[in-house]
């Protein structure tokens, strides 16, 4: 697979199901695969990988419920428009 991107996201971004664990995104694409033997796939290099980190994604936990209406920016919005520009 040829690794597209990586985006980390912040720890609390699962604190509602109890865990505090470190979580990113990685974003793959499959080679593709020889035409004369579609078992193999084509040699294809490795091209740059866009890395973003998202400090917050909109809400803010509290009390065990997502409050939205905390005024909390979303990275992934900037994060996802930054990708597609190649930046």
């Amino acid at each position: 697979a040829i690794v597209k991107a990586v985006v980390s996201l912040p720890s609390d971004t699962f604190k509602l199901s109890g865990t505090g664990a470190k979580t990113s995104i990685l974003y793959l694409q499959k080679r593709p695969a020889s035409e004369k033997h579609p078992e193999q796939f084509l040699p294809e290099p490795q091209t740059d990988v866009f890395m973003a980190v998202a400090e917050t994604l909109g809400y803010l936990v509290k009390n065990n419920i997502e409050d939205y209406a905390a005024g909390v920016s979303n990275d992934l919005d900037p994060i996802v428009a930054a990708y597609k520009r190649g930046e």
